[in-house]
């Protein structure tokens, strides 16, 4: 058969360019596999990144592939993109006028180009695209919700602009039953039929490949997670906590902060912020660390917090702020570290407290199971071979079966 992916976040590393290339390697070898994405990205880099191999699937880039020949587009692209580099008015105003103009032609680009295959996969929700495949599949990682953008505090006022416009140009009207839905958690699976008024097919849980050589575990604690301008990682909680901790006789421990980190405006004041709110004390910052780097701290790390959703109630307006499945609990998991993280979100349907780790309510929860495992390494070792087990559930062998059934 031939297959379509499209990920319009190709180029953004993360979760769901580990699902599309995962589906891709899968797949190859019995099917014609081809990936669209926005802009260029490395077939090398991508399997380095993601350690898969892609040498049979073929990439298109949807600027230079549909429309790099066009000289009317790329005349009014370069006088649109000079615009923008007078400030940051018109700047806003380029992305703008690119995004509504041109977002409209690629995703009915895309949609008619579905037409030359047996399955299309929509790898990342992107809306617009009303595919002609035989067979069309969407992933769902959340069910993005309009009024989330438009009326929470997490976006500007030009993420809220845009947002609408978009809305205006593609409403989501016979969008969904188009598609078979496959959500990343049981957790998503509920919002989705929720918030979209659809019935998924089913759960397909993301591929987690961080298994390593058991090492000699040092006194860290470790938390990962992007350095969100908008704090909701939930760091400055982390850091709270950990303060408490030493301050009251942990001072052996170390926190290791470690993430990648996002442009935007305020990116510096919440980084200035936690950082400023960390001083004097042990809490050590990996921003924009290496794999390598990554992979030795997971190794020698005894205790790994999560603090996503903390404080937020699980309703219409604040679901997407839980942790929507949890990638990085289960790389912890696969290096003996022991996870406590909250009790909320796609974390319960992979720990299960008080067994594989601990799920809690509150930073005083959060504290007191972290001075005991810290003071009890034998419960804590007991603990970490248990979570060691229980990740072998998303395992890339698991990830690959689940993949080659929905697809047979």
């Amino acid at each position: 058969m031939k297959i379509l992916i499209f990920d319009d976040s190709l180029h953004f590393l993360g979760g769901v360019g580990k699902f599309s290339t995962y589906i891709a390697q899968t797949l190859q070898n019995k099917h014609k596999i081809t990936i669209v994405s926005i802009k260029k990205v490395k077939r090398e880099f991508l399997e380095n990144f993601y350690k898969v191999k892609l040498d049979r699937v073929k990439f298109r880039i949807l600027k230079e592939d549909f429309f790099g020949k066009n000289k009317i587009f790329n005349n009014i692209l370069n006088f649109i993109n000079r615009m923008g580099n007078k400030g940051t008015i018109s700047t806003i105003i380029k992305d703008i006028v690119l995004n509504l103009i041109f977002y409209k032609g690629y995703l009915n680009t895309i949609s008619e180009y579905s037409r030359y295959f047996d399955i299309f996969i929509n790898s990342n929700m992107t809306r617009g695209i009303y595919p002609h495949a035989k067979r069309n599949i969407m992933l769902c990682h959340f069910p993005t919700n309009f009024t989330w953008n438009i009326f929470t505090y997490y976006n500007s006022i030009y993420i809220k602009t845009y947002t609408f416009l978009l809305y205006l140009l593609n409403p989501p009207t016979g969008f969904f039953n188009r598609y078979e839905i496959f959500c990343n958690s049981r957790f998503t699976e509920k919002w989705t039929k929720n918030l979209w008024n659809v019935k998924p097919r089913g759960v397909l849980y993301p591929p987690v490949d961080f298994f390593q050589k058991k090492e000699k575990k040092e006194n860290f604690i470790i938390y990962v997670g992007r350095f969100d301008p908008y704090g909701i990682k939930r760091q400055h909680d982390a850091i709270r906590a950990f303060k408490k901790l030493y301050d009251t006789g942990l001072k052996d421990w170390q926190l290791h902060l470690i993430g990648g980190t996002v442009e935007e405006a305020n990116q510096d004041a919440y980084l200035n912020y936690i950082k400023s709110l960390a001083k004097g004390y042990p809490i050590i910052f990996h921003e924009n660390a290496k794999f390598t780097e990554l992979e030795e701290y997971y190794s020698k790390a005894k205790i790994y917090w999560n603090l996503r959703g903390l404080y937020f109630k699980e309703d219409e307006a604040h679901a997407w702020l839980y942790e929507h499945f949890g990638i990085t609990n289960i790389e912890a998991m696969q290096n003996y570290c022991v996870p406590i993280v909250f009790n909320g979100g796609g974390q319960v349907e992979v720990i299960e407290n008080g067994k594989e780790g601990f799920l809690i309510n509150n930073l005083k929860e959060l504290i007191e199971i972290t001075r005991e495992l810290a003071e009890n390494n034998m419960k804590r070792e007991e603990i970490a071979e248990k979570a060691y087990e229980k990740s072998k559930k998303f395992s890339i062998q698991n990830f690959t079966e689940s993949v080659l059934k929905i697809f047979k």
